[in-house]
């Protein structure tokens, strides 16, 4: 126990530093941060008077911290921290709860969580996936905790907790309608719910429900439809169905295997880039699917969310390891579940040792390397970036001393760069 607290403390020192790191940005960064921009602006949610897939909440608040000069670099960052704390401690009490792990168990899993190569990567960036993650699990463990209530103060105290951390989580990320099954799943289990059902006339159930579809439905139909079809138009250029579910099979299942491993995939040679990762995702997988059904008889919302997200994901026409941070911990902890109901034998015993060894050892290379990133200072555009962006990060931190192709410059970068520094 005491170790996993020591090296928790490590840990949170570690990410502690990262609020040195100069802005890291990519494709969805700079479409998110414009887009910001142009809230602050006044000229709506648009990148450079473009439409964006994006759910408007994390523009919104790029919006805001523009507004009250606290768009930096080291602010944004401080922002992800402190939602990683905040989701790992509803991560830690989800474990301890409903899932009916060790405290010990609870504290390694939250570590293994923090030494993942896909949220210490992430985590130093301006992107929705750890707030995300950090209100929706918040939300999930209101759920959890209203789930165990009888109908009182503390259940709608609860239910209206995980109501407005629900509409934050949506806010920053589509997929948060995974947790929509959960509410219901709250209400209809519940037997005072179904007692109070049968106490209406037929005609009120009648106008109750309908009142719901006509009020929600076309919300939540046109927000969510209108969001996936453009997105599957955009990825179903060229590609047959039958060619987008084998794709989406081989990706998803390759993530799973590459967050086992904890090796980003690009770091390997090609030839091995696709069916390693893709056989230990399938591997694993086939653990966590066993974890699953070892607790079908104590299902509660947890699984419900866990079931809806992976659901979403599978489906899900794009490939990002990233996208699964917001249930990594379930991953880790279902995970756990399965292998322990393999039979008691030490021939296992090495092998879990030496994964575990080594994924801790890839992690604390990953935190070495991003914070070698944080501290570069005028070194970090020849270790950060490439081509175009490492000459635009060049010219914004006066690094070039005037040797640069101006062609090499892109100037919508460079203003960001200057506008969030």
């Amino acid at each position: 126990m005491r170790a996993w607290r020591i090296l928790l403390v490590i840990l949170a020192a570690v990410y502690l530093i990262q609020v040195r790191t100069p802005l890291r940005l990519g494709a969805d960064q700079v479409v998110l941060m414009a887009e910001g921009e142009s809230v602050a602006q006044g000229t709506g949610f648009l990148d450079h008077g473009v439409k964006t897939p994006f759910p408007p909440g994390y523009p919104a608040l790029l919006a805001l911290l523009i507004k009250l000069g606290l768009a930096r670099p080291w602010f944004l960052i401080a922002f992800n921290l402190a939602c990683l704390a905040l989701g790992l401690a509803a991560v830690s009490r989800l474990l301890q709860g409903p899932l009916e792990q060790s405290r010990v168990v609870a504290l390694e899993i939250v570590c293994a969580f923090l030494l993942s190569y896909v949220v210490i990567k992430h985590t130093a960036m301006p992107l929705t996936d750890v707030p995300f993650f950090g209100l929706s699990m918040s939300c999930l463990a209101a759920l959890a905790y209203a789930e165990r209530q009888t109908f009182g103060k503390r259940f709608y105290l609860a239910a209206c907790i995980a109501g407005l951390l629900f509409l934050g989580a949506l806010s920053l990320r589509m997929v948060g309608v995974a947790l929509v099954p959960v509410f219901l799943w709250i209400g209809l289990s519940r037997k005072e719910f179904r007692r109070l059902l049968h106490t209406q006339s037929p005609r009120a159930r009648a106008i109750a429900l309908i009142a719901v579809i006509l009020v929600v439905s076309p919300i939540a139909v046109f927000q969510v439809w209108s969001y996936t079809t453009e997105v599957y138009r955009v990825a179903a250029r060229g590609s047959s169905p039958s060619s987008m579910a084998r794709a989406a099979i081989i990706d998803h299942a390759t993530e799973i295997g590459e967050l086992a491993a904890n090796v980003p995939q690009r770091q390997l040679p090609p030839s091995m880039q696709i069916i390693p990762f893709f056989c230990l995702g399938i591997a694993i997988s086939v653990v966590i699917l066993v974890g699953l059904l070892h607790r079908r008889d104590r299902i509660c919302s947890i699984e419900v969310y866990f079931i809806a997200y992976v659901g979403i994901i599978l489906v899900w026409p794009y490939r990002d390891p990233r996208f699964w941070i917001p249930i990594l911990p379930l991953v880790m902890a279902y995970a756990r579940v399965g292998l322990s109901t393999w039979p008691r034998t030490k021939f296992w015993t090495p092998y879990l040792r030496a994964f575990k060894l080594a994924f801790a050892l890839t992690g604390v290379v990953a935190l070495i390397y991003t914070t070698r990133l944080s501290l570069s200072g005028s070194d970090f555009p020849d270790r950060y970036a490439t081509g175009p962006l490492r000459t635009t990060y060049c010219v914004a931190i006066n690094a070039c001393g005037g040797h640069y192709d101006v062609k090499e410059v892109d100037p919508k970068v460079l203003h960001l760069l200057q506008t969030y520094r």
